[in-house]
């Protein structure tokens, strides 16, 4: 027995209700990896000539990878690439 009864506990969760919260929380996720992309361009771009070699790999590569994560969540928005 529980302490607070929670609403709809007895109801078992459907494999279609599991994928429709996937599904939405993979949608809602666009604006905040723009969000994060746009942002480490926007570091790149100000870092100025005279920054620490290892400071601008670092944003550098920070950068690169979310543009790769934002190509590979489009692409799997779209259908052109599979999850695992």
């Amino acid at each position: 027995m529980s302490i607070i009864e929670f609403p709809g506990r007895d109801q078992p969760i459907t494999e279609v209700a599991i994928d429709t919260l996937h599904s939405k929380a993979f949608r809602d996720l666009e604006g905040d990896i723009c969000d994060c992309v746009r942002m480490s361009q926007v570091a790149m771009q100000v870092m100025p000539d005279e920054t620490d070699e290892h400071l601008m790999f670092t944003v550098r590569q920070t950068m690169e990878m979310l543009e790769r994560f934002l190509k590979r969540y489009y692409a799997l928005w779209h259908g052109e690439e599979r999850s695992e």
